[in-house]
């Protein structure tokens, strides 16, 4: 028998990762999630002790548990997303929750029932919220802190794989390797 001396090799096609098809998704998705946690914190405090006719302190106390609250919340999310769900569907699910979230901070401040009248509008006394005026504020809380915890651990792993640095990663065993 006759060796061949030109061995029979399969090429793996090269990816070539062209094109910024997904980045305004990424971009768009990371830039209103900000502008949706971290610029309502910027004006919340003024609404909370105008609108919601609460006390400085209670509106403080309100801001640093939604602020610490969403950022301890990520560690959450990326484990879910690792162990779980995959970067796409933590990331679907993430932008819905930050969406509604927004929404109902605009409904609380558009629809007159849903936030405590103005003082003096009435009588002479500052009325606080119901207990249902403040339940809907906390819902719109929460949905801000879902989405918070689904996208902000998700984004990074979009930027490193646009980048094309996957087979570093997936060398190196990181939890940033996607899920199919």
């Amino acid at each position: 028998m006759e060796k061949n001396p030109k061995a029979v090799t399969i090429d793996e096609p090269e990816i070539n990762y062209r094109g910024w098809k997904s980045m305004p998704f990424i971009i768009g998705n990371e830039t209103f999630e900000k502008l949706g946690a971290i610029g309502t914190l910027s004006n919340l405090l003024i609404y909370l002790t105008t609108v919601f006719n609460m006390k400085s302190i209670t509106a403080a106390n309100i801001i640093s548990i939604f602020n610490g609250t969403t950022n301890f919340s990520t560690m959450l999310g990326a484990y879910l997303c690792d162990s779980y769900f995959g970067r796409y569907k933590t990331l679907g699910f993430a932008t819905i929750a930050s969406f509604m979230g927004l929404l109902v901070i605009q409904l609380i401040a558009t629809i007159k029932k849903l936030h405590p009248p103005h003082c003096g509008s009435v009588e002479n006394t500052c009325k606080g919220p119901t207990a249902g005026q403040m339940a809907f504020l906390i819902s719109g809380f929460g949905l801000l802190i879902v989405g918070a915890a689904g996208i902000r651990p998700v984004q990074p792993q979009n930027r490193i794989w646009k980048e094309g640095k996957e087979d570093e990663i997936l060398r190196r065993g990181s939890s940033l390797a996607p899920r199919h």
